[in-house]
C-alpha cells in the first residue's frame, strides 16, 4: 500500500509540474528503488535511462477512444501510444502501448526491451464530455520502467 501512495503521488507531481527542459529530453523521477523509474513525457520527447544507455522515446498518441468522463459508454475505449526502444548497441524497437490490457485485440500495456519492462501507467488528459477545443491536444503519457 505505501509503495502505491508513493507511486501516486509522484504521478501527481510530475502532472502536475513542468519538467521540461526545452531540448525534448526531461529527466526521470526515481520513486522507491534502484530499479525503478517513472517517466512523464509528451509527444516527441525521449529519455535515455543512465543505468543502461536505453532511450525511449515517445512518437505520437495514435488513438485515443477512452470514454470521457460524464459519458455512459458501451466501451471504455482507449489511448494507444506509439513508442520507440533504443538500445546502447542501436538495436530499435517500435512499441504500441495501451491504456487497457485487451488481449483480443492485442493491446498491452507493458513491453519487454533490453532487460526492462516499459509499461504504459498513464494518458492525459482524460477526455471529458464537454465541447471539444479547437485547440490540439498536448498529451503527457507517464511510463514506468523496471529493469
Amino acid at each position: 500500500m505505501f509503495k502505491y501512495l508513493v507511486f501516486c503521488f509522484f504521478t501527481m507531481l510530475l502532472v502536475c509540474c513542468k519538467i521540461s527542459d526545452g531540448t525534448g529530453v526531461i529527466d526521470a523521477v526515481q520513486y522507491d528503488s534502484a530499479d525503478s523509474t517513472v517517466l512523464s513525457l509528451k509527444e516527441g520527447q525521449a529519455h535515455i535511462l543512465p543505468t543502461s544507455g536505453v532511450r525511449i522515446a515517445v512518437k505520437r498518441v495514435l488513438e485515443d477512444s477512452r470514454c470521457p468522463k460524464g459519458v455512459h459508454c458501451i466501451w471504455a475505449g482507449v489511448g494507444l501510444v506509439e513508442i520507440e526502444l533504443t538500445a546502447e548497441d542501436g538495436e530499435t524497437s517500435l512499441d504500441t502501448l495501451s491504456t487497457s490490457q485487451v488481449a483480443k485485440m492485442g493491446y498491452s500495456r507493458s513491453t519487454v526491451f533490453a532487460n526492462h519492462r516499459i509499461k504504459l501507467e498513464t494518458l492525459n488528459p482524460y477526455p471529458v464530455s464537454e465541447k471539444p477545443s479547437l485547440n490540439p491536444v498536448t498529451y503527457i503519457v507517464l511510463i514506468s520502467v523496471l529493469k
